[in-house]
């Protein structure tokens, strides 16, 4: 009955740091993500990243993982690039797991580019080619796909201490928060909040979250709102900061207020 694997595959996960055979239990999860009904194949591959770290037998889980990077269902590739994150730092072979996740950000499909984007910010202390690594981070932020252009921004903000070019990194962060499309200056807002103390050019930072604080979406200035806390400390010019935090917390959207006040 597929309802039951369904519900197995999807037990699997917050019970694998419990259960006493791990091995077999990781066994059980990688054959379910073969499972000819998406779904149990879908819920299987959501618990392979969390399970990883409890495996026994890492050489062979990694070889388990690797082939996951190369299914040919796309979700199955999108949780395994997903998995990278909480997996990468354990699998005994970092050449060739950065190699998958390389490949990983070259998907035809954009959720598993924009996957792996956010490996890529998560995981980039660890890689063992930087300057590829780096290549690949550029390149994704000039993605067609605004959700893969979205993900490289918070991948920026995740790895901007670790980047080789900081000047280029946050140039291309600045550029992202001009996008045309809303989700990608979120993200590119929150980077900027993240990334803050490392920027080189702290007067412009600033006055880019102050443009971003005036945005016509909501979304937009919400995330403003929550930079503003984290940079705030940063900000060359406070009383322009203080300003724009005062007038969030007056904003129309309840949200941006509850953000605002956070940050106060």
């Amino acid at each position: 009955d597929r309802d039951v694997r369904r519900s197995a595959a999807y037990a699997l996960g917050p019970a694998f740091a419990c259960v006493p055979g791990k091995d077999q239990a990781w066994e059980d999860l990688v054959r379910l993500t073969q499972d000819e009904d998406r779904c149990v194949r879908e819920r299987a591959a959501n618990a392979v990243g969390a399970a990883f770290v409890h495996v026994s037998n890492k050489d062979h889980a990694w070889q388990d993982l690797h082939r996951m990077t190369q299914y040919e269902d796309s979700y199955v590739r999108w949780r395994a690039a997903h998995a990278m994150v909480e997996a990468f730092s354990h699998v005994p072979d970092k050449d060739q797991a950065w190699q998958d996740l390389h490949g990983l950000t070259q998907d035809v499909e954009r959720r598993v580019r924009g996957r792996a984007a956010n490996a890529l910010g998560s995981v980039f202390v660890h890689i063992p080619d930087k300057d590829q690594a780096w290549k690949d981070l550029i390149s994704l932020t000039r993605d067609e796909s605004s959700f893969v252009r979205g993900s490289a921004a918070n991948a920026l903000g995740m790895a901007y201490v670790h980047v080789p070019d900081k000047d280029r990194a946050w140039k291309d962060l600045q550029r992202l928060t001009q996008d045309d499309d809303r989700d990608v200056r979120r993200r590119a807002v929150h980077a900027l909040g993240a990334a803050f103390v490392y920027v080189p050019d702290k007067g412009q930072a600033g006055v880019d979250l102050h443009r971003l604080t005036l945005d016509e979406d909501s979304l937009v200035r919400r995330r403003a709102a929550d930079s503003l806390g984290a940079a705030f400390s940063h900000v060359l010019d406070k009383n322009q900061a203080w300003q724009d935090l005062s007038k969030l917390i007056h904003d129309a959207d309840s949200n941006v207020r509850w953000n605002a006040t956070n940050s106060l």
